[in-house]
């Protein structure tokens, strides 16, 4: 009759979907004290079962036994999105925070909630407060950051994540939104600085490895070290999209334009293909001499992204006449 055992199991065999018997073990557990765990795993299974007024008691009295169970307080606000009702999630969650002004994590997980929903500005208060419950909480100071980097409050933005470097809270994660901040700037060679200072501290950071690649090649003149970083990213993340677009455009600026569509085709012809993934492939397409080809995926990028500042030049390749064999 370990509470622990019985709790555990539960979660095994909601894992496992074998729902009536964590059902059985739910039962067995609250028989033996209404902890807030137990009370969570009962309102979850209500939830699955679609109870949801079962599911919102069993939560709201988990929250009671223990404040601070952000399991309980995901789903009891999740219970509102299945009905469609995300501003009564929101309420809910604004409600317990404001009855806790001293936790910092329920400021942040309120501030986690209005950013899903586009609240901006009232994230950034729940993080200020979050960040004022604890300063020596990073994860606040992470989003402040994000949140100033993508209104192009860049000094602001930098001068939090030089903090967090200095203290070592979150170092690399904050290396790592200062690295994408530098580049998204035009700060090309800051951002290859901090993603090498990342890779050093951590060798399988897949996305510095990647970033780092890629600036590499496109600002850096780097192919070579580019296909080298490239080459152990795809080692750690074979399936990335991301991965598959940067080793071949690494090969592409290698001038080994089979290998560069082999993984280009990969990154750009599936649901992930954004408008730079089909260009990239384009232009491997027209460098290898499938001239069709080409056309049709840099219209397909053209339909995605107007805009795209490379779509020109490559339109204008495209026009040139075919050199006549022997020239």
């Amino acid at each position: 009759n370990d509470l622990r055992f019985i709790v555990v199991r539960n979660s095994a065999l909601m894992a496992l979907r074998e729902f009536d018997r964590a059902r059985e073990g739910v039962k067995q557990g609250l028989a033996i004290a209404r902890t807030s765990e137990l009370l969570t795993q009962e309102g979850n299974l209500r939830l699955l079962a679609k109870d949801i007024t079962g599911a919102r008691a069993s939560l709201e009295e988990a929250l009671r036994t223990n404040p601070q169970n952000l399991a309980a307080l995901e789903l009891l606000a999740s219970s509102f999105l299945i009905e469609k009702q995300p501003e009564a999630a929101v309420a809910r969650i604004r409600k317990h925070a404001a009855e806790h002004p001293g936790s910092a994590q329920l400021q942040y997980f309120l501030g986690e909630w209005l950013l899903r929903v586009g609240r901006k500005e009232e994230a950034r208060a729940a993080f200020q407060a979050a960040r004022a419950a604890d300063a020596g909480s990073a994860l606040p100071a992470l989003r402040l950051a994000q949140l100033d980097g993508s209104e192009g409050k860049l000094e602001s933005s930098r001068r939090i994540l030089n903090e967090l470097i200095v203290s070592d809270k979150r170092a690399g994660e904050a290396r790592l939104l200062l690295a994408a901040l530098e580049s998204e700037a035009g700060n090309h060679q800051a951002a290859v600085e901090h993603y090498r200072k990342v890779v050093a501290a951590d060798p399988r950071n897949v996305l510095a490895l990647n970033n780092l690649a890629y600036l590499l090649i496109e600002h850096a003149g780097q192919p070579d070290e580019a296909l080298q970083l490239a080459q152990k990213a795809k080692e750690l993340a074979p399936e990335s999209p991301a991965v598959d677009d940067t080793l071949g455009w690494a090969y592409y600026h290698k001038g080994l334009y089979g290998s560069a569509i082999q993984h280009l085709e990969r990154a750009a012809l599936g649901r992930q293909g954004t408008a730079l993934r089909k260009f990239h492939l384009a232009m491997a397409y027209f460098k290898a001499g499938e001239r069709n080809k080409a056309q049709k995926v840099l219209d397909e990028a053209r339909r995605l992204d107007p805009s795209l500042p490379d779509l020109k030049a490559a339109e204008n390749s495209l026009l040139q006449p075919r050199k006549p064999p022997g020239d």
